[in-house]
């Protein structure tokens, strides 16, 4: 890995413009060849070095590393989905990226006094998926006894099924 990013840095210093195919092409690359889930760090990772070799390098990165957004794989969930709302807030084009996204319910999370973090009404989840134009799948799973779809708001449940 190493290897890689010393040479991608070496290339664009070498020459001052990069084809942009070439440049997606070196990206692809480099996102196949990292593992998938011995260490699922090591691709976002590789693809955050990358993104810091040049500017011409950040958007086919992000491309990569935000194309799928699992928030059940982080524990608490609901204060992870606050943040993955307000990086979102904060850089809206990183939501063109994202084409899958996997939400999990865990009242154990200890959000808003044990209640559901998908269920309670400051949790901004209709306004998010405003920032997700090119969203192809949509996973939710409930850990708690005390959600069902039903029990998530009108606007939410509109906002994802569209």
């Amino acid at each position: 890995m190493l290897f890689v990013i010393v040479w991608l840095e070496l290339l664009t210093m070498s020459f001052p413009t990069i084809p942009t195919d070439l440049i997606e092409a070196i990206i692809d690359c480099v996102a196949l060849l990292s593992p998938t889930n011995k260490e699922p760090g090591l691709k976002a990772s590789t693809l955050s070095s990358c993104a810091l070799t040049s500017r011409a390098f950040i958007f086919p990165s992000q491309k990569h590393i935000f194309c799928t957004i699992d928030l059940g794989a982080h524990p608490p969930t609901g204060l992870y989905y606050v943040r993955f709302h307000r990086l979102l807030l904060s850089n809206p084009h990183l939501g063109t990226h994202i084409r899958h996204l996997r939400l999990v319910d865990n009242t154990e999370d200890g959000f808003a006094n044990g209640s559901s973090w998908l269920t309670h009404l400051r949790t901004p989840k209709s306004r998010t998926r405003g920032f997700l134009p090119n969203l192809r799948s949509f996973g939710l799973s409930s850990n708690s006894t005390g959600t069902n779809w039903e029990s998530v708001l009108d606007k939410t449940r509109a906002a994802f099924l569209r």
